[in-house]
Formats: structure tokens, C-alpha cells, sequence
């Protein structure tokens, strides 16, 4: 991961110290928990309205009578 760390800086034009690497990390790690708990609790209010959206959906084309 160090690698990338430093990689990613050089291509940005950044240095970043060696104390800060583990601030990086922890800045993504950040990142990802705020995105993935946005994306769950996005998904835990239009679950129930999709899935009845779904259910209607599908009755309708299954119904044998038009």
C-alpha cells in the first residue's frame, strides 16, 4: 500500500512524509465507510418501495387475463 501511497503523490506532484502515509490510509478508510453507509442507507429506504414497485410489476405481467 506504500507503494501506491507514494506512486499516487508522485503523479499528483505531492510529497507525502512518511508519518503521513498512515493519515492517508485513514482518510480512505473514512471515505469508504461515508460512501458505503450513504449507499446502505439509500438502499434501506427505497427497498421497500422498489420491491413493491417489483410485486406490481410482476403481477401484472403474469396475469393470465389482460
Amino acid at each position: 500500500m506504500k507503494i501506491l501511497t507514494r506512486l499516487r503523490a508522485r503523479v499528483l506532484g505531492r510529497y507525502i512524509p512518511k508519518g503521513e502515509e498512515g493519515a492517508v490510509m485513514s482518510e480512505y478508510v473514512v471515505l469508504v465507510g461515508v460512501v458505503s453507509f450513504s449507499l446502505a442507507t439509500s438502499i434501506a429506504a427505497l427497498g421497500p418501495v422498489l420491491f413493491a414497485s417489483y410485486e406490481r410489476a410482476r403481477g401484472i405481467i403474469i396475469c393470465p387475463i389482460p
